[in-house]
């Protein structure tokens, strides 16, 4: 009785009938936008999964920037050699791919050559970036963060690489056509240990040899050099 009471007062008043015109409205609005949102991200996955030798290849990690300032949409997009169609839990990442788009098309990429790794647990262990969290480097995602650090207008990637010599970071960035290495330091275990925003600085600590180094930013070679 009440529901029928509830029902009839809404049709019987034109205020309580605009409301509810009004809610359908937005509701349908918001329906539009979020199946518009879940379309443009399966066209991208497609768009990725597609692309010339991604076709054998199962894609890992997608993450959007502004890598090479090209004004375009651009996707750093990481992918393993097992198959598509294989369903083995992904052990690594063998392929970086750089993709500038528009208008849902791919109009350009780039290899990022020098980073393969091995996927390493995030949570625990010493193996982790959960106990390097700085939000200066950038966007944490699975393997480092990106992020316009040294503030020249394109976002750098700091990654972090497990594979048979150890576990270590690299940084890349855009320059003059490509992907080139800013900074890598290979040893057994080195993690980050504090980041100077203000001076472009990264901190470094092996724990094999037990040294401290200090990486900082240098404009001229648009590289980062070891200072102490």
């Amino acid at each position: 009785m009440k529901l029928e009471k509830f029902i009839f007062d809404i049709l019987e008043s034109p205020k309580k009938s605009f409301l509810v015109y009004f809610i359908a409205f937005i509701l349908f609005v918001l329906s539009i936008v979020f199946i518009s949102i879940g379309f443009a991200e399966s066209n991208l996955h497609t768009l990725f999964s597609e692309f010339g030798l991604a076709k054998k290849l199962k894609m890992r990690e997608v993450i959007s920037g502004n890598f090479t300032d090209s004004g375009e949409k651009e996707y750093i997009v990481m992918y393993d050699f097992f198959s598509k169609n294989d369903a083995v839990v992904a052990k690594a990442v063998n392929y970086v791919f750089c993709f500038i788009v528009r208008n849902g098309k791919i109009i350009k990429n780039y290899e990022i050559k020098d980073y393969q790794s091995l996927y390493f647990n995030t949570k625990t262990g010493v193996r982790n970036l959960d106990s390097m969290n700085f939000d200066s480097l950038g966007t944490e995602f699975e393997f480092g963060w990106y992020g316009d650090f040294n503030e020249n207008g394109r976002d750098e990637l700091c990654l972090f690489q497990l594979v048979q010599e150890g576990f270590f970071p690299i940084i890349f960035e855009f320059y003059e056509g490509e992907f080139i290495t800013t900074l890598e330091y290979r040893a057994p275990l080195a993690k980050i240990m504090e980041v100077d925003y203000k001076n472009k600085k990264i901190v470094l600590y092996d724990s094999k040899e037990k040294l401290r180094l200090v990486f900082k930013w240098d404009l001229t070679t648009n590289l980062y050099h070891l200072v102490e």
